[in-house]
């Protein structure tokens, strides 16, 4: 079994730069994420698309997508890239030939994009894994979360073919996630065994490369002690298997390696393996 991984960036949209970088001075992170008039940084939504030789084919997060009112969209300066459309017409394929979506959590601008603007499942014969622990805290945010989830999308999961996993394990063949729950619960890391090495994606763990340092927060992380420790876990875990660590929602950098150094760990930015 082959498994070719293939980044793609779903849409670009704004944050604000506070939000992104929680306690780190605005001096430190805008050296290398500069602020707009109104102190949002660019981004991205990064998914990734894999693809089986004997056929299958699974995204992993679907983006931000494109149900989104007028003000919302000059509110996160939205603009949809058409990314995971082209990628899939580039290998023959559409929306209708996903076999699986793995949602590594159903915030807004991972899991929004499963919903076409009227309503309908954007990949309709797709099984969706999504973990139990998040699923459940999305029909039931706290107040602090409440704006990342959107009604929609939970509601549309429910129409969906869906596989609520319990737990780390294999979601699909060559494809295991390992548990989160530091920057909201029951995120999943995704591990890819592709025909060029280990691929990661981890998510709002590591969202851009600044965040690989470990002090490096952001405030929607629900439990920042929790994040740092996970990162560390995860990068030790990087650093021995040689993996390829995919970011989410870096505007410049899709992936890096990385490897301690000193006393911190420090990435370097590399091509994703074809």
């Amino acid at each position: 079994m082959a498994l070719r991984v293939i980044p793609v960036v779903e849409s670009r949209f704004k944050l604000d730069g506070g939000a992104m970088f929680g306690v780190v001075p605005k001096t430190l992170w805008s050296r290398g994420a500069p602020a707009d008039d109104e102190n949002r940084v660019q981004l991205v939504c990064r998914v990734l698309v894999v693809v089986y030789d004997d056929g299958r084919l699974a995204v992993v997060d679907a983006g931000i997508g494109e149900s989104w009112s007028g003000k919302d969209r000059a509110i996160y300066r939205l603009e949809p890239a058409g990314g995971l459309s082209t990628a899939l017409a580039r290998l023959g394929r559409s929306s209708g030939d996903v076999t699986d979506v793995i949602l590594t959590h159903l915030h807004f601008d991972h899991a929004a994009g499963i919903v076409r603007p009227d309503g309908s499942l954007r990949f309709a014969r797709a099984t969706h894994h999504v973990q139990k622990a998040n699923l459940a805290y999305a029909r039931k945010p706290s107040a602090k979360d409440e704006a990342s989830y959107r009604p929609e999308t939970i509601e549309a999961l429910e129409g969906a073919r869906l596989r609520v996993l319990d737990g780390p394990g294999e979601v699909l063949p060559g494809i295991h996630a390992r548990l989160s729950n530091g920057h909201t619960k029951g995120l999943q890391v995704i591990s890819i065994d592709s025909t060029s090495g280990l691929i990661v994606f981890a998510s709002d763990l590591i969202p851009t490369r600044a965040h690989v340092h470990l002090p490096w927060l952001m405030a929607y992380d629900n439990h920042p002690l929790k994040v740092i420790a996970e990162k560390d876990a995860l990068f030790f875990h990087c650093a021995v298997e040689k993996a390829t660590l995919v970011l989410a929602h870096d505007p410049e950098v899709a992936a890096v390696r990385v490897g301690f150094q000193g006393d911190r760990w420090l990435a370097m930015a590399v091509d994703l393996p074809a």
